[in-house]
C-alpha cells in the first residue's frame, strides 16, 4: 500500500495485513491517510432553503486518530472542502483530481442518509479552500 505524509511530502509504502501505524515513518506526523477504514464518531448537518448543505463529520480510523471532515453539497452532490487530521488542518490535497484518500463505505452510507448520493473530488481548478 502506498501512502503519502501530507506534513513532509514523504511517500512510503506499507506491507502488512494490520492498519499501518499512523505515523509518518520519516517526520512521525499523524498527517497520513487513515489506518484501516473510518468510523463515524460524531455529525453535524445544516441546509439552507435552496439546497445547499454543509456536513461536519467526525471519523477515527483503527488506530483511534481523529479525523473531521467538511463536505459542502448541492442536488446530493457533495465536494470535501476540508480535513483536519488529530486537530491539524491539512492544506494542498485538496486541490486534485482525486480525493487525499478514501473516506471508507461507513462514511458514504452516512452521507446517503443526509441526501449526498456522490462524492465528487475538489479539482485542481477550484480555488484552495482551506481557510
Amino acid at each position: 500500500m502506498s501512502l503519502q505524509c501530507y506534513r513532509c511530502d514523504t511517500e512510503y509504502e506499507y506491507i502488512g495485513s494490520d492498519p499501518h501505524l499512523g505515523r509518518c515513518p520519516a517526520c512521525g506526523s499523524s498527517c497520513v491517510p487513515p489506518a484501516g477504514e473510518l468510523t463515524v464518531d460524531d455529525w453535524s448537518n445544516w441546509e439552507s432553503s435552496n439546497g445547499l448543505q454543509k456536513v461536519r463529520v467526525r471519523a477515527l480510523d483503527e488506530r483511534g486518530r481523529a479525523f473531521e471532515l467538511k463536505i459542502a453539497a448541492h442536488n446530493a452532490v457533495g465536494k470535501l472542502v476540508e480535513v483536519e487530521i488529530e486537530g491539524t488542518r491539512i492544506t494542498g490535497v485538496l486541490n486534485r483530481s482525486q480525493p487525499p484518500f478514501d473516506i471508507g463505505t461507513k462514511i458514504t452510507t452516512a452521507l446517503a442518509q443526509l441526501g449526498i448520493d456522490e462524492l465528487e473530488p475538489t479539482s485542481k481548478d477550484s480555488p484552495e479552500t482551506n481557510r
